[in-house]
């Protein structure tokens, strides 16, 4: 009878999905995350040569004892934590609590599904030295600068319960009192805008004066006055009418930074909040991993997109690429955040509200990014008052492209019309003028989500 073999993830609700696919030859357990830590109330850190002294972490000593209990059956261990630097760390940690007489491999999937799973351990591999010193590297400046700040700044300011500095949160704090300094020497101006309204084809057209084309700079209501009485007395010319198309730009799939963003703006989710959702999606198996600062896409995403486009709405709205990192560091093997099967909706998630809307806008952002651009039909108008520029524009779908799956929002604009008949050298009646006052902004305090 063959030994069976060792498999070690990171999160319970992880390990119960891959037993499913693994079969009875294979034992899944967690390690609930981290099970070493740096000893508390000392740095663990030997300045003169490095070398870190880390220790079980106590809450951990129970999983640990059922870890080592379960490697002695066994001779074979598949360590298969998260992809990232904190993943291979704690599968370094594994190894090295559970002795080096096992044969140890690495295994690393994207997405919780059957075939990724299958093909990881068809195919495993070793540890990465490089991503495991980069964390502990992260950690050792975690206690050395944090630990030393935070102490210097008991001293000046007092202990006042969980203040404290370090590697990240110092540099953070600047950013925001930089940004508060900007905002306290910051002095508004005064500016007022105008818009003038005419009559044609039994609609009323709006254009809005160009004050840097007419050389003005309203500052106070008096001149706004001054300038509406004299347009509200005088005629609007036609000076140009101008047609051009343009296409709306492709958005690549989600990284982590910019599904925060997203979820944060469009949703009103903390930075928080999302990834806990999004690790729910993971471990589900309905995502592929969350944690990712790479847009690329696998060659079968594409290909799986590519068909259930095909199939939903024919050629013309397939278009499948790829998008590459603009960072030098990222990690192209990597995939961006991606629906594992396309073809599954939010309406078919059988979870909460919070986690289907947020399904929804990784499905919608992948689908998107494989579909053709949404062309735009352009209508340029400018018109003058003696030395005064006014313009206009509309626009108007000619393709919707992934408009089709993100149709734009309520204040996009579009109209179903053009102004080709306001020729050049018409002079139109002004009906009402608009004046409006304004008031220069001081820089935006950071938001959870821009700061990420």
């Amino acid at each position: 009878m063959a030994s069976k073999s060792l498999v070690i993830v990171e999160s319970p609700s992880k390990a119960k999905t891959i037993s499913k696919y693994l079969g009875n030859e294979y034992i899944v357990k967690s390690s609930v995350g981290h099970v070493r830590r740096l000893p508390k109330g000392s740095k663990a850190i030997d300045l003169t040569n490095w070398d870190v002294n880390y220790e079980i972490d106590p809450k951990k000593e129970k999983v640990v004892k059922d870890l080592k209990s379960s490697a002695k059956k066994v001779e074979n261990v598949f360590l298969a934590t998260d992809l990232d630097r904190e993943g291979e760390a704690i599968a370094w940690h594994l190894k090295e609590i559970l002795g080096k007489k096992l044969n140890y491999s690495r295994v690393r999937f994207n997405e919780i599904t059957k075939a990724a799973i299958q093909e990881a351990f068809e195919a495993p591999g070793d540890l990465d030295d490089g991503l495991i010193d980069a964390q502990k590297t992260r950690r050792i400046l975690d206690r050395i600068v944090g630990y030393d700040l935070s102490s210097l700044l008991w001293q000046k300011i007092g202990s006042y319960g969980k203040l404290s500095a370090g590697r990240v949160q110092s540099v953070a704090v600047r950013l925001v009192v930089d940004r508060e300094k900007e905002i306290k020497s910051f002095s508004p101006k005064e500016y007022w805008e105008l818009e003038v309204a005419i009559k044609h084809e039994e609609r009323e057209v709006i254009f809005k004066l160009n004050t840097k084309k007419s050389n003005l700079d309203l500052k106070n209501e008096e001149e706004a006055t001054k300038l509406e009485n004299l347009l509200l007395s005088s005629e609007l010319e036609i000076t140009a009418n101008e047609k051009s198309k343009r296409k709306i730009p492709v958005k690549p799939p989600f990284i982590t930074s910019t599904l925060q963003q997203t979820a944060s703006s469009m949703l009103g989710y903390s930075l928080s909040k999302t990834m806990k959702l999004a690790q729910d999606l993971y471990t589900g198996g309905y995502i592929s991993y969350m944690r990712t600062d790479s847009p690329n896409l696998s060659v079968l995403a594409q290909n799986n997109c590519k068909q259930y486009l095909l199939d939903k709405y024919g050629e013309t709205y397939s278009t499948p690429r790829n998008f590459s990192s603009k960072a030098s560091n990222s990690q192209e093997a990597h995939e961006a955040i991606r629906p594992t099967d396309v073809t599954f909706t939010h309406n078919e998630l059988s979870l909460s509200a919070d986690h289907k809307k947020l399904y929804k806008l990784i499905w919608d952002r992948f689908v998107a990014s494989q579909m053709p651009q949404p062309e735009i039909n352009v209508n340029s108008i400018k018109a003058k008052v003696g030395d005064n520029i006014l313009e206009t524009s509309l626009s108007s779908i000619s393709f919707d492209g992934f408009y089709k799956v993100m149709p734009p929002g309520k204040n996009s604009g579009y109209v179903d019309y053009d102004l080709e008949s306001l020729k050049i050298g018409l002079n139109k009646e002004i009906s009402k003028v608009t004046k409006s006052q304004h008031f220069t902004k001081p820089p935006s305090r950071y938001s959870e989500a821009s700061s990420s």
